[in-house]
């Protein structure tokens, strides 16, 4: 096979990595942290969610966030900082606070819906285009990651047929992105693999990312098996940090510094300087705070 030249990091450290940490980072050093993520030559950055802040107290603080970075893509050489929302109610404040790139979260599986947005599949999808309409009105660009796509752990495997109509609702919707996630922790190479190869062969001019926890150390090999099935966007987290605080025992993301090493190794571009990162990492343990 032909490797490509380059991959695309999406840093998500800030967003899924601080989420499930108890005591409250302040918002000026979350700043902080994430221009020197910017620094390292990470050019895109998931930095907060704009949801109840009963249900994740970590991102209450997601408009003054936005206020001190001055949430823009639009400043050359600006990285491009996104948000995740899960209703209409995080776009419209979404908007407000500037943002022009926004991710909406759509289970797989109707466990998982049910429990991390007390919604069904079925109406979850109604909500995706109601934000999909707002987001449009607001000129903001919406992606969408379909959360556990390998699996729910004691509950229920992924439908493929059940998966494929989640995803021609999206494509629907003229949406271009879409990120794989595997919430749970419980993809394998092979898995991964065959996933993403069926969708990009049904579902041509798509941009297929994956999103994957290290839950059972296989991380690396599953990022290995989407670049090898046509995967272009991977979403890492420094330091391994963070999981679904809705999915006891969903350990955290696969490390921003290992992708960019085993890539810069193999040769694949990725525009992140590891000796930044691995710097910079040294300062992360400290935020996993119980």
């Amino acid at each position: 096979m032909q490797w490509p030249d380059s991959i695309r990091l999406r840093e998500v450290g800030p967003r899924d990595g601080w989420q499930s940490i108890r005591q409250v980072i302040p918002a000026a050093y979350k700043a902080h942290f994430i221009l020197q993520l910017g620094r390292c030559g990470l050019r895109e950055m998931e930095i907060t969610s704009f949801v109840s802040p009963r249900a994740v107290p970590q991102h209450a603080d997601a408009e003054l966030l936005c206020n001190i970075l001055q949430c823009t893509d639009r400043k050359q050489h600006t990285p491009v900082y996104s948000a995740l929302v899960i209703n209409s109610i995080g776009v419209k404040r979404a908007a407000s606070s500037g943002m022009t790139n926004l991710a909406a979260v759509i289970s797989a599986t109707q466990s998982h819906s049910l429990d991390n947005s007390g919604l069904t599949i079925e109406n979850a999808l109604q909500e995706l285009s109601a934000i999909h309409h707002l987001a449009t009105q607001h000129g903001i660009t919406l992606r969408v990651a379909i959360a556990t796509a390998f699996g729910y752990p004691g509950k229920e495997d992924v439908d493929q047929q059940h998966l494929q109509n989640i995803v021609e609702h999206i494509r629907n919707l003229g949406i271009g992105e879409i990120i794989l996630a595997d919430t749970a922790g419980l993809a394998h190479p092979r898995q991964v693999y065959q996933t993403v190869q069926s969708l990009k062969i049904m579902f041509p001019g798509i941009t297929w990312g994956l999103h994957l926890h290290d839950a059972h150390g296989l991380g690396l090999v599953n990022v290995l098996a989407g670049i090898m099935a046509g995967v272009t966007v991977i979403e890492t987290s420094l330091g391994g940090l963070g999981g679904c605080p809705f999915l006891p025992g969903a350990r955290g993301n696969v490390a921003t510094e290992k992708v960019v090493f085993m890539l810069q190794k193999m040769g694949i571009h990725t525009g992140v300087s590891l000796k930044c990162l691995e710097k910079l990492s040294e300062q992360a343990p400290h935020l996993q705070i119980t």
